[in-house]
């Protein structure tokens, strides 16, 4: 089904990765250059290809193995939008080509893959990445060196069969006399788009290669060897016609092997399909069915998989100033220099209602939060903290990206009335981190917000502003199960917007003074444990692969039995030299696991390591010793979570459970892979389950171990019958043949020895025999 759009034929880019390139598809192309391109890349339209009921017939039938059936019937029968010259026009989206540029509207089922440009759009991509929530597009930056629209552009990327639930236009500095869109540059189009590859990927499943079809194969040599044999036996002991041996020797040879093995081999998948879908587990690579059923080792995301989708915000942690501070607070984690920071100290257990002025306007603008109707969309995370800020989302005022006010229950506290947003710098996963630079109404201020990781807004503050117990605190809370980010400010004060617009991410994301940490809880789902426990009981392994910090996902990892209650757990960092070191996460002691007597044993505790220690280890090679006794592993980039993936993979059949989201790629990796996800089919794993429960991945090994035991029982009883049946049709030749073989004394009437014509005997035994 095509439709018409609004497009604009943009220059020749064939393959965008940078925004130089996509900034000069922004000027236009002729129509010659369109159908030059329309004729070289084929049309923009998936082209699914329904055969006939007689080609369907005919393919199918004529396989090997049907051929083969059918050969053993016959022995039974024989034997009892679009711009041309600088202005937008309706066009068929089948004519769309790489390099248009392309007019989005609301409601607009989008069919293409690209890159925005100008404006931002929400659209809903439930259909294919499986994320439940509707997704917030921005144009691409201006300072983007490399466009990755899978991974550090993804945000920037719109997806062919989404959906756009709004739009927010700009005024286009290519065409002004034309209606504000927010527009898209084409960069894949027809089966190249994300949809097209999950149209192949279902109408050509992927072939696995288990390794029961490999020795399969040594068997039906075995197996057509011995046939062969046999029926020269049988030809041999029959001692009859020619047609009567063939039809003796092909009936061994079909007892031996079975027309019905290829049925018995898939009969079990297609049955754990039908079962799965009734669990609302949707499967669209079928062949992996068998490989589910062999799964040996299953990682899990946490936040969302194994814990509740939504955090709860528990509170925000501020620095209180006291010169009688405990000597016993740890400040081997802050950098010395010449400022004086002894006297700022962070409170874990407070819990008040004051909040600084910068607190609370990080709080109401630190984020990403947009409002689609009634409700807020964007990060989970972003949408609770904001709800508790007490701020509001405004009428944006021209000029800026987004506007605040606070709200009633405000109205007594020192806060500004009203915030802008000038610019944002949305949340990178190898950043860590995500910073708004905002005009404050009132006095006209302009300041910078950045929250991110703790960790990440440690190296951002000066150090002066940093409290002596930072790590200390932030440690505490995340051993307790918290989420912990951490907020941090900067005051350019009256300035020119200019000057500061044009500054460098990393420019404006320094020298910050440290605002607060903001705690989250981070709940187990109710049957978490009840889970795990069953698919441990099946000699699985389980393992946590989390973007959240190390030891929440530890503490996690104890309360729903991944960990044993009573198992020291080794965690491992890099100590000041940049070297791994592993430290008793509940004692804080160093633990060695060298070969001396001294060490440690590396079987006697459960591991688990930060990023930069992962990192490490690839670097010097010590992972791939060391992955079979890591359980957790914290603070994972996507692309360290496909790395891990893959070093799994290396140990055995391996599966991936995630809620979308930053878990695609190594959803996508793992042998198996098992999408939490509302839609019945997804292109990030070739299992998707709406059910948001790791029960699904309970019922997906039972389900495929069905079907992999009743594969082999079907295949053994199928091999065992025939070797039964033939044997015994060659000893009913040779019986026979023997009987034919033998003299026969007859009695007559007077009483005369003697043998018979053979050839009368032979011919009634013979008439008797059922060959």
């Amino acid at each position: 089904m095509t439709e018409n759009i609004l497009s604009f034929k943009a220059p020749d880019i064939f393959f965008i990765q940078s925004f130089n390139l996509i900034n000069q598809s922004c000027g236009g192309l002729s129509q010659q250059e369109a159908e030059y391109r329309n004729e070289l890349l084929g049309p923009n339209f998936i082209s699914v290809k329904v055969p006939t009921f007689l080609q369907s017939c005919g393919k199918e039938f004529s396989g090997f193995f049907y051929i083969y059936q059918f050969m053993i019937l016959l022995l039974f029968y024989y034997y009892s939008y679009y711009q041309i010259d600088g202005k937008f026009v309706p066009e068929n989206t089948k004519n769309l080509v790489v390099g248009d540029l392309v007019a989005i509207e609301l409601g607009q089922i989008i069919s293409f893959d690209g890159v925005l440009v100008s404006g931002e759009i929400i659209v809903d991509e439930s259909s294919l990445t499986g994320e439940a929530m509707p997704i917030r597009k921005i144009k691409l930056p201006p300072d983007t060196e490399y466009y990755d629209g899978r991974n550090t552009s993804k945000i920037n990327s719109v997806l062919a069969g989404t959906k756009v639930l709004q739009v927010n236009s700009e005024s286009s500095p290519f065409f002004a006399q034309e209606k504000n869109y927010p527009n898209c540059i084409v960069t894949k189009i027809g089966t190249c788009t994300e949809k097209g590859l999950m149209i192949k990927k279902i109408l050509n499943p992927s072939k696995i290669m288990f390794i029961f079809d490999k020795q399969i194969r040594v068997v039906m040599l075995i197996l057509f060897v011995q046939g062969v044999v046999w029926m020269g036996f049988a030809f041999w002991l029959l001692n009859a016609s020619a047609i009567a041996g063939f039809f003796s020797g092909i009936f061994s040879l079909a007892q031996l092997i079975s027309p019905l093995l290829p049925a018995s081999l898939v009969i079990g998948q297609s049955i754990a399909v039908q079962r799965l879908k009734k669990k609302n587990i949707y499967c669209i690579d079928i062949p992996r069915v068998l490989v589910a059923g062999k799964i040996q080792i299953f990682c899990f995301d946490k936040t969302g998989t194994l814990t509740k989708e939504g955090l709860e915000f528990d509170r925000v942690v501020e620095s209180v100033s006291t010169p009688d501070r405990p000597q016993e607070i740890i400040k081997s984690q802050i950098i010395e220099n010449d400022n004086d920071n002894d006297n700022l100290l962070l409170d874990p257990n407070s819990r008040t209602k004051i909040v600084a002025e910068n607190t609370l306007m990080g709080l109401g603008c630190c984020h990403s939060v947009s409002k689609l109707g009634e409700s807020f969309i964007g990060n989970p995370v972003d949408i609770e903290m904001f709800n508790n800020s007490g701020y509001a989302i405004g009428e944006t005022k021209e000029g800026f990206i987004q506007s605040f006010y606070k709200t009633e229950p405000l109205q007594n506290i020192d806060s500004p009335p009203k915030i802008h947003i000038l610019k944002r710098n949305d949340f990178i996963h190898h950043r860590m981190s995500m910073s708004v630079m905002v005009l404050e109404e009132e006095s006209m201020d302009i300041k910078v917000f950045v929250k991110g990781s703790f960790e990440k807004i440690f190296e951002l503050c000066n150090k002066s502003t940093i409290p002596v117990n930072y790590y200390q605190t932030a440690n505490r809370l995340a051993r307790e199960g918290n989420y912990v980010l951490g907020l941090a400010s900067k005051n350019y004060g009256k300035v020119d917007r200019g000057s500061v617009l044009n500054l460098e991410q990393d420019e404006v994301e320094s020298d910050l003074t440290f605002s607060c940490l903001i705690v989250f809880r981070n709940n187990l789902k109710f049957d978490t444990k009840d889970a795990l426990a069953q698919i441990k009981s099946s000699n699985t392994r389980v393992v946590m692969i989390t973007g959240d910090t190390t030891l929440t996902g530890v503490f996690i990892a104890r309360e729903c039995g991944m960990i044993e209650q009573g198992v020291p757990v080794a965690i491992a960092d890099l100590d000041i030299n940049g070297n791994v070191e592993f430290s008793d996460i509940d004692t804080d002691e160093k633990v060695f696991f060298n070969n001396d007597d001294k060490s440690a044993s590396i079987d006697n505790y459960e591991l688990a390591v930060t990023s930069e220690a992962y990192e490490k280890m690839i670097s010097t090679g010590e992972i791939k010793s060391l992955i079979p006794y890591i359980r957790v592993f914290g603070r994972m980039t996507p692309q360290n979570k496909v790395s891990c993936i893959n070093y799994h993979m290396e140990l055995g059949i391996t599966a991936m459970c995630g809620d979308g989201g930053n878990d695609c790629g190594a959803l996508r990796e793992a042998h198996v892979g098992i999408a939490l996800s509302d839609s019945e089919a997804s292109i990030v794993s070739p299992f998707s389950s709406s059910n948001k429960s790791i029960f699904s991945c309970v019922d997906l090994m039972s389900q495929t171990r069905g079907a992999l035991a009743t594969s082999f029982s079907n295949y053994k009883y199928l091999i065992l019958y025939g070797q039964t049946m033939a044997s015994f049709k060659v000893l009913n030749i040779y019986i026979h043949g023997e009987a034919d073989r033998k003299p026969i004394k007859a009695k007559t009437h007077s009483q005369d020895t003697g043998y018979t014509d053979r050839s009368i005997f032979v011919g009634a035994d013979s008439h008797q025999l059922d060959l």
